[in-house]
């Protein structure tokens, strides 16, 4: 609220988004936002948000004071990560659960396949990953697929038909790009189980989860260096420059084919993790609050 009755506020920001791509976002909730919601966060005690480029990306455009936004890390989606210890009887469910949502691709979960979980918007880069994946089939014969998971975004100036048009052009490409459209966690949990290799092509992301959701699954990463990614992924990951398709090809083949990097990947993603959890997050925001509570007594 824009009008503090006694009490103090700590509002949260995930990204800087509305100011980086103001087109996606109505102007008149746009115009109403900035005008009280920003100028009621530059009047809180503090702002949250999720990672320390996060925190440059909304110093830069909003003009709240940067000594006042805490990063605080969050953790992988719950319902996703825990997933990876269902019982063997519950994972035959989720499969044909998936079998009956996407056209029935069940062979895939013993083929090998690269994955990408998101929603689908041009942020995300995926004709990059795409035209990436295509030229590694070219140069590197061998079965293996490219499963993209998420559905369109709702919003038309975010979207981008390319990537569809791109696959249904080549004959290539049409066997081997499946999309799923929206999954359930349960289901979005099995494919990171079965994935050879997740790869992150984004040119933007506040945070970046499904790095996490990746190294709770010992799935092998791939992501783009740049945002907030590297700093989310560490030395846990393989991090490329998102607007090179030859060397994101090369890269792919060359680390799909080289077990001991994958095998250290994985070893590298599971200590990563353990730097993200949500009992983590919530001591930190609690750290926060209690800040500012004593403050207000001490005033």
């Amino acid at each position: 609220p824009y009008i503090h009755l006694g009490f103090t506020t700590v509002p949260v920001f995930h990204d800087a988004f509305i100011w980086e791509y103001p087109s996606h976002y109505n102007k008149y909730w746009l115009g109403l936002f900035k005008t009280f919601g920003v100028s009621a966060a530059k009047k809180a005690s503090a702002v949250v948000t999720v990672t320390s480029y996060a925190k440059e990306q909304i110093a830069k455009y909003s003009g709240i004071n940067a000594a006042k936004i805490i990063p605080i890390h969050i953790g992988p989606k719950s319902s996703i990560a825990e997933s990876n210890t269902i019982k063997t009887d519950a994972v035959q469910l989720n499969v044909a659960q998936i079998n009956s949502a996407t056209n029935n691709w069940e062979h895939l979960l013993n083929k090998k396949y690269i994955l990408h979980v998101g929603t689908i918007e041009k942020r995300k880069n995926l004709s990059t990953l795409i035209t990436a994946f295509e030229l590694l089939l070219q140069n590197n014969p061998q079965e293996i697929y490219l499963v993209i998971v998420g559905q369109k975004s709702n919003k038309p100036t975010l979207f981008d038909d390319a990537i569809f048009e791109m696959v249904a052009a080549s004959k290539l490409l049409k066997e081997r790009v499946i999309f799923t459209g929206y999954l359930s966690d349960s289901e979005t949990a099995i494919l990171y189980k079965h994935a050879a290799l997740y790869v992150f092509p984004s040119v933007n992301e506040g945070f970046g989860i499904p790095i996490l959701e990746a190294f709770a699954h010992q799935v092998p990463v791939l992501a783009s260096n740049n945002s907030c990614l590297p700093e989310v992924a560490g030395n846990a990951a393989i991090c490329f420059d998102p607007y090179n398709v030859s060397a994101l090809s090369t890269l792919m083949a060359d680390t799909l084919n080289d077990p001991a990097l994958l095998q250290s990947l994985q070893q590298k993603g599971t200590e990563r993790l353990e730097h993200f959890c949500w009992r983590k997050t919530l001591d930190e925001l609690e750290a926060v609050f209690e800040r500012r509570i004593n403050n207000v007594k001490a005033q």
